[in-house]
């Protein structure tokens, strides 16, 4: 193992899948403390209960778009590592269809998910 980023702390968002598990497993592996955030709370003790090693997994289940979910957990990581070394906003949502059928509701959501999401984290 590589411990190149051993005693860093931060969070990856949209960890419970995909681009962001695997970034996530990444610094895993490499020491880092990784707050993996995402709404997929089955999928989040899925991804912590597949690894092994001295790596350090904190898993949060967490909306994006909360901005005051966004204070608590960075004051949370804050308490606890002492710092909060990297932030990687990954978490994101795709709809599938034509824009001229896509509610006012739904751009909503999605405007709140991967644009509000990204600001807030950042």
């Amino acid at each position: 193992m590589d411990n190149e980023l051993n005693g860093s702390a931060g969070i990856v968002t949209g960890a419970a899948s995909g681009i962001g598990k695997a970034l996530a497993t990444e610094l895993y592996h490499k020491g880092a403390h990784v707050y993996i955030v995402d709404v997929d709370e089955k999928g989040l003790k899925s991804f912590q209960g597949e690894m092994s090693g001295t790596g350090h997994l904190y898993p949060v289940t967490m909306d994006v778009s909360d901005v005051e979910a966004w204070r608590t957990l960075v004051q949370r990581i804050k308490e606890a590592q002492g710092t909060l070394d990297f932030v990687i906003n990954n978490a994101g949502i795709s709809i599938d269809g034509e824009m001229k059928d896509m509610s006012i509701p739904l751009w909503d959501k999605i405007i709140a998910i991967n644009l509000k999401g990204v600001i807030y984290g950042t």
